[in-house]
């Protein structure tokens, strides 16, 4: 769920803000605000951005 959430793109922020009733400005400054604390502190490297991962494979 966590990987979902940091790797939202504009259609999919649209789509979750539609479903939640909420306006997509407000729905995409959580998600990043989510994804830089989440990065800010954790050791994960994944959830960190240090390491990305492929989904083609």
């Amino acid at each position: 769920m966590l990987y979902i959430i940091l790797n939202q793109d504009k259609k999919s922020v649209n789509r979750l803000s539609e479903e939640l009733g909420h306006k997509w400005e407000s729905v995409n400054r959580i998600s990043k605000e989510f994804k830089e604390c989440l990065e800010n502190n954790t050791e994960d490297p994944v959830l960190a951005g240090e390491i990305e991962i492929d989904e083609k494979n």
